[in-house]
């Protein structure tokens, strides 16, 4: 387990940190469980990702697949705030709102006082009310998202804590 290897290292650094865990992963044919905020590791390291917000993971798959075409409206935000996504001239974009709001919710999608989608007509109270599973989806992933993924499940409420 590697927590925040290369956080406020140079990029030579980071480079040698991220070789040696290669190396010993190879060496010892092991998995790395890699917990990082940089998206630039993850997408330079890692075969899976799992993305996290307020402790809950909110998407899962192939660390391709997911930089690519994200399902999860945090995982899209927070794409859209990194530096995969800008050519050097472009404005960082932010996440609107506190993610200290989602640690104080009992119920509901943890994400939903920041997403968009839950602001929209008709989705911001299924949000409310229960939080979603972790629905499977093609190519291996999964998302927690009312708005994601099949309609059948998500619709149904079984399983859900109902608020």
């Amino acid at each position: 387990i590697a927590d925040e290897p290369t956080t406020a290292l140079d990029v030579t650094v980071q480079a040698q940190i991220l070789r040696l865990l290669d190396d010993e992963r190879r060496k010892r044919r092991l998995a790395t469980l890699l917990i990082t905020h940089d998206l630039s590791v993850v997408a330079a390291f890692a075969d899976r990702i799992a993305v996290m917000y307020a402790g809950r993971i909110v998407e899962e798959g192939p660390t391709q697949a997911i930089l690519k075409a994200p399902q999860h409206p945090y995982t899209k935000a927070l794409i859209s705030c990194s530096l995969l996504t800008t050519d050097g001239e472009g404005q960082l974009l932010t996440i609107p709102g506190s993610s200290s709001q989602a640690h104080d919710m009992s119920c509901g999608c943890r994400f939903h006082p920041r997403c968009a989608l839950a602001k929209s007509a008709g989705m911001g109270s299924r949000c409310m009310a229960a939080e979603p599973n972790l629905n499977a989806l093609p190519e291996g992933r999964k998302a927690r998202c009312w708005a994601v993924g099949d309609e059948q499940v998500n619709h149904d409420h079984a399983g859900h804590a109902m608020c």
